[in-house]
């Protein structure tokens, strides 16, 4: 199915959080824009790659998207795309969904729930689609944001869609060969990654790190800049601001948080929570359950 042109939306930077408490799906059909810093969502994010020439960082893993290649991001994994020609289209569908959605639209035996965690927990996050399967899911994907685009009163409709597209995508995703993203060859970052990644909670300083890999912090700076657009310092904050959105859904009390977190004092757990997520910890409890 052909999308009409006031089905395409204008890629803002800034915009990174969901404003429906189901989900939401955009198509972006654009040239280069500036480089993103690696960032999370409080959700899942499904992205179809159309058309560009992109590698995608998920974490510590590194893709080289083709078209009809599909990429499930869980809540809290760091992302982002870097496209290699600034001339080139960069086309894409972009569908954000709520976790507490999927598990409302689920089976009893929580199967596709499952497949998602299973998918985090191999770190798998790459799905590539045969041609016949990717044209039903684009049709499903397009049916969708042309519903959303017209503004037309059908919910029932839009969460009929959205079902069969989980649906199919499941499918896919059970039937899927495995694509090993670690076969590309690249630098020591990714090594870095999982390394904060399995010890987020622990002292991690710059020195800690070069010693460990028997690289100079001005090679680690450079390289880590490099591959995430990030400084060090700010991936591991945002890493523990994950961490402790997700303690507080828990029911962790916000200074038990900050102690789980590897913050060494309140009042920066504090500044770098409100900076982060946009609220206090005590208003984020707030928005739970809501």
């Amino acid at each position: 199915m052909k999308s009409i042109k006031n089905e395409i939306s204008v890629f803002n930077p800034t915009h990174m959080n969901m404003i429906s408490d189901t989900f939401e799906i955009y198509h972006y059909r654009q040239p280069y824009f500036k480089a993103l810093d690696f960032h999370n969502h409080d959700f899942y994010e499904f992205y179809i790659f159309l058309d560009g020439i992109v590698t995608y960082y998920i974490e510590e893993k590194v893709y080289d998207l083709c078209a009809g290649d599909i990429l499930v991001i869980p809540p809290g994994k760091m992302h982002r795309p870097v496209i290699a020609d600034p001339n080139a289209l960069y086309e894409r569908i972009v569908l954000w969904v709520n976790p507490s959605y999927i598990q409302s639209i689920d089976d009893e035996k929580q199967t596709l729930t499952t497949t998602l965690h299973t998918i985090e927990a191999n770190k798998q996050y790459l799905i590539p689609i045969p041609s016949v399967d990717f044209d039903f899911i684009t049709t499903m994907l397009h049916r969708l944001i042309h519903l959303s685009t017209t503004n037309e009163d059908s919910i029932l409709v839009k969460n009929a869609y959205l079902v069969l597209l989980l649906d199919h995508i499941h499918t896919q995703l059970l039937s899927a060969a495995p694509f090993k993203a670690e076969d590309i060859e690249y630098d020591t970052i990714p090594e870095i990654i999982y390394y904060i990644n399995e010890h987020l909670c622990e002292k991690l300083t710059l020195d800690d790190i070069s010693n460990r890999f028997f690289i100079s912090k001005y090679h680690l700076i450079r390289k880590f800049k490099a591959y995430t657009n990030a400084t060090v310092y700010d991936y591991i904050i945002a890493k523990r601001i994950v961490l402790a959105k997700k303690l507080l859904r828990e029911g962790v009390s916000a200074t038990e948080a900050c102690m789980q977190c590897g913050f060494t004092d309140y009042s920066n757990f504090y500044k770098s929570f409100q900076m982060k997520s946009g609220m206090t910890p005590a208003e984020f409890k707030g928005t739970i359950g809501k």
